[in-house]
């Protein structure tokens, strides 16, 4: 079966004009499944836990013969000639990811805040990468879903504000020792460089987040400017 994106919008939760239209584009050209996720699978949706780690009831629901996943945050914009990044999976036991851009002592702050629930874990600020891209195999995503759910349960033996929404930071000591990075060019965090947009001719796929982005307002002024200059090249001919 084909390989799948899914991008979840939990009860139409912000989206931006150019996003998803991106996303379709670039699943339609490569022959890949296109999921948008817009109502929880369970009743009680935990913000970023659901929205991100109910994937696995999705597809087992939907798309049981499907092999590969990527799970896709909804203020990404991939570009429209970027390669197929399924391609650069060769290892079924990874996860394909890219650094995030945090500090380095919050990223270590928040990796000791974990340890307790992950004592084996090695995890280091230096290879910590950001979950709003993730490619994987399913059977990897299966149990990385198992390990996420039971560091939530255990949630109470993490004492600090953002546990609750913090799914990011388990990540990371789930997958330590099972993750390979993808090129800086399949996952541009932009953060900071995006006063003349240059990065749209740098890199494949923009991340539009972080707190210089001052709220979801600014968000969407930046991301419709970059969408207004590139979408011509998203119609079909």
């Amino acid at each position: 079966m084909k390989p799948l994106i899914i991008i979840p919008v939990i009860d139409n939760y912000v989206t931006w004009t150019g996003t998803l239209e991106s996303w379709k584009f670039w699943c339609d050209k490569h022959d890949i499944i296109l999921h948008v996720q817009t109502k929880p699978v369970t009743t009680e949706r935990i913000e970023m836990w659901t929205d991100k780690w109910d994937a696995i009831k999705i597809i087992e629901d939907l798309y049981p013969g499907t092999t590969h996943v990527g799970m896709v945050d909804a203020d990404i914009i991939i570009r429209w000639d970027c390669p197929n990044v399924f391609d650069y999976i060769t290892d079924d036991n990874k996860v394909y990811a890219a650094l995030d851009s945090g500090t380095h002592s919050g990223l270590n702050y928040m990796l000791d805040i974990w340890k307790p629930l992950f004592p084996d874990s090695t995890a280091s600020a230096d290879q910590y990468i950001n979950a709003g891209l993730l490619f994987m195999s399913i059977d990897l995503l299966r149990n990385i879903t198992r390990e996420i759910w039971n560091a939530y349960d255990n949630r109470e033996r993490v004492e600090y504000q953002y546990n609750r929404k913090d799914e990011q930071t388990p990540l990371n000591h789930i997958i330590y020792n099972n993750l390979t990075l993808l090129p800086k060019q399949l996952n541009d965090m932009i953060m900071f460089n995006y006063d003349d947009y240059s990065f749209i001719n740098q890199s494949y796929i923009w991340h539009f987040t972080g707190p210089r982005m001052n709220g979801y307002t600014h968000k969407k002024e930046i991301i419709d400017l970059c969408w207004s200059m590139i979408e011509k090249y998203y119609i079909k001919h």
